[in-house]
């Protein structure tokens, strides 16, 4: 891993402490440590101590942010150094020396949640607020070799990114382009489809993805926030 100090030091509050930093939901590149191209998410440690990730969870489901919690396990290295990085293959295999979660990602789009465990499991002289979470969407890729990141590390401006940095410093080039983060806030409801013709912006299902055609009783993103369609 590279790692790159910031001219100042990120102030230690929420749930930037760790960040998800580079999504590759359709790897055609890297290797993992069972020799298998999958895919990956990078997170980014913007402070200056090691944290252990142990009892974090990852998901790509809105609705349960629970759906992986990394585990203890014997031969893998859950610490992600200061101003460093750790990667997390989502493959739904068993580890050998790296972290693998139980979800595989969604090439046409959609949701990494990163959540720090509740209060009991941290320790009390961490920084780290409970219960935080960051949230990612990232869209559809055109191929393997697309990644979508932050640019910089641990930033808040996102780029589909042409040229993967799995553990590096994440670039950007001119061929780059910026993407707008979903930002997941709360539930509100639409009606009918007047009630979603007036609004400005697209509609997208839980996993990122463009819905023409609502179907009434199911949740989407609107906005940046959760939408019930009666």
């Amino acid at each position: 891993a590279i790692y790159e100090r910031p001219s100042s030091d990120p102030s230690h509050d929420g749930g930037e402490s760790v960040r998800i930093n580079e999504v590759s939901p359709a790897n055609d590149i890297y290797i993992n440590d069972l020799w298998k191209k999958q895919d990956w998410i990078e997170l980014y440690n913007s402070t200056s101590e090691d944290i252990d990730l142990t009892g974090w969870y990852l998901s790509d489901d809105t609705l349960n942010y629970q759906k992986f919690q990394i585990p203890a396990v014997e031969g893998v290295n859950n610490v992600i150094p200061a101003y460093g990085y750790k990667v997390i293959w989502c493959d739904k295999l068993e580890p050998y020396n790296q972290v693998h979660a139980n979800f595989k990602l969604a090439s046409e789009g959609g949701f990494v949640l990163l959540t720090s465990p509740s209060q009991d499991e941290i320790p009390q002289s961490s920084f780290i607020i409970p219960n935080s979470t960051d949230s990612f969407h990232y869209p559809a890729v055109e191929n393997g070799r697309q990644t979508v990141g932050l640019y910089p590390d641990g930033g808040h401006e996102t780029y589909v990114m042409q040229r993967p940095t799995i553990g590096k410093t994440n670039v950007i080039t001119t061929a780059d382009l910026a993407h707008t983060q979903a930002v997941i806030t709360g539930i509100k409801a639409l009606h009918d489809l007047d009630d979603l013709n007036n609004l400005d912006d697209a509609l997208y299902d839980l996993q990122g993805r463009r819905v023409l055609h609502p179907i009434p009783g199911n949740l989407y993103i609107q906005n940046g926030r959760k939408v019930l369609y009666k």
